[in-house]
């Protein structure tokens, strides 16, 4: 038993209750420390140096992603459960057109699909042992920039694709 203040929406004044449900999540540890290690050998560089801190904080107490978000629009997540025996399998093919699985309802958060954004504009093939024309010739970019606000949100995690990916 807990005691707790129960909150109210101010617009319809029903209860608001937390409902506990399955989450995916991505392990980071290996992939941060990839990053922590080329931010050492100052293989990227924060402008201005002041930043670095915002980054440090972020990158060396990243806990394990929760990725999944319980939305009507967005990334599906590739997972399926088999109608009867609940099994999950992960696939690139639309396994709920069999009719023996049905698809996970959650997408992929904002972030996690920012990530990919490079991988998806520069024709990143995941499976090929050599990359398009597009994605050697612009992947890494050179220069990133974006807000202070948003290195953890974004920049992380695409510096985490980066070296998990692309070594």
């Amino acid at each position: 038993n807990y005691t707790h203040k129960v909150g109210y929406c101010e617009r319809s004044g029903s209860k608001i209750e937390t409902i506990i449900s399955t989450q995916w999540f991505v392990k980071v540890e290996e992939m941060a420390q990839k990053v922590i290690a080329w931010y050492k050998k100052k293989e990227f560089e924060i402008i201005p140096e002041r930043f670095n801190k915002i980054f440090e904080d972020w990158i060396y107490n990243l806990r394990d992603w929760c990725i999944s978000r319980q939305l009507w629009w967005g990334h599906r997540i590739p997972a399926y459960y088999h109608k009867e025996t609940w099994e999950m399998v992960v696939s690139k093919e639309d396994l709920s057109l069999t009719g023996e699985y049905t698809r996970d309802e959650d997408v992929l958060d904002t972030w996690f699909s920012s990530g990919l954004w490079p991988f998806s504009v520069l024709d990143f093939d995941f499976e090929a042992k050599t990359q398009s024309d597009l994605f050697n010739k612009f992947y890494p970019a050179q220069v990133l920039e974006t807000g202070h606000d948003i290195i953890f949100f974004w920049v992380i995690r695409m510096l985490l694709f980066w070296y998990e990916f692309t070594n």
